[in-house]
């Protein structure tokens, strides 16, 4: 038995792909996995990456709702099957510290896809079955990327600049994608039931992230447009830390990380001039 991830081509996906925790995974694209459901009879948890953009919109229907499809493909044919949803902390919907038992009010439309697809698993499958993870911030190198971190670390290599338009003491939590992998690979070995958090559990100022990334990378400035409140919060991760039995992360842990981001930044850049 084995666990399988469906949406091998994602950002996350790949670095649980390289991920030595889960070199027994099997990783499908998930036409592939609706296309021939044998896989099911040899998994013993699956994980779903994939995701159709117009969740992202807001949009979730029968046909963009690959989890509600790939749920229902799994239990018509066996019902001892865990399953973990990637969620998002945006289905919180509102600013500060986080918990699992916090109500739900999302208040954009990537926040409302989301909890739409969590209640849909939730009519769909035994609770037993089924894990929600609520993710925080996932980053890594990826510059070219849509995505905070991605934004950041592009225009620092082609401005000399890292541009916010909201305070430099908003918070955010943010986890590195390849602690993210490790996690993920701890919990889908020994699936719980239930909603759990799942970020760093650090609220870090995004005034250090750019702080770090500059340092890391050895050369440029932060230039704030707008001093918004913004999108400050972090996640509570006393629950899943309790339940897989993972050390807290800290602040050091996360700038860390942080930091070898600019750092790979200035070696690609060095490399790329050689």
């Amino acid at each position: 038995m084995s666990v399988v991830a469906i949406g091998s081509t994602s950002f996350m996906a790949g670095a649980v792909q390289r991920c030595p925790a889960a070199s027994g995974w099997r990783f499908l694209r998930h036409a592939e996995a609706l296309a021939d459901l044998d896989w099911i009879d040899g998994a013993s948890c699956v994980v779903n990456f994939a995701l159709d953009p117009q969740v992202r919109a807001g949009v979730v229907t029968d046909a963009t709702n690959i989890d509600a499809r790939i749920a229902r493909e799994i239990f018509a044919r066996r019902s001892d099957l865990s399953y973990v949803m990637l969620s998002s902390r945006m289905v919180y919907g509102r600013p500060g510290l986080l918990r699992e038992d916090d109500p739900c009010s999302p208040v954009n439309p990537y926040g409302k896809g989301k909890l739409s697809v969590e209640e849909s698993l939730r009519a769909a499958l035994p609770p037993e079955n089924l894990t929600i993870l609520r993710i925080a911030n996932v980053f890594g190198f990826e510059p070219g990327r849509k995505s905070f971190f991605g934004m950041a670390l592009t225009r620092l290599r082609d401005e000399g600049k890292i541009v916010y338009d909201m305070s430099p003491l908003v918070r955010r939590d943010f986890l590195f994608v390849d602690r993210f992998a490790t996690i993920l690979s701890a919990i889908c070995a020994a699936p719980r039931p239930g909603v759990f958090n799942l970020g760093s559990g650090v609220g870090l100022e995004t005034g250090l992230i750019a702080q770090d990334l500059i340092a890391g990378y050895g050369r440029g400035i932060l230039e704030v447009t707008a001093f918004g409140q913004g999108d400050d919060f972090t996640l509570d991760m006393t629950k899943t830390n309790a339940t897989w039995g993972l050390t807290p992360m800290d602040r050091d842990a996360v700038r860390a990380d942080i930091l070898a981001c600019g750092r790979r930044l200035r070696a690609e850049e060095s490399g790329a001039a050689l």
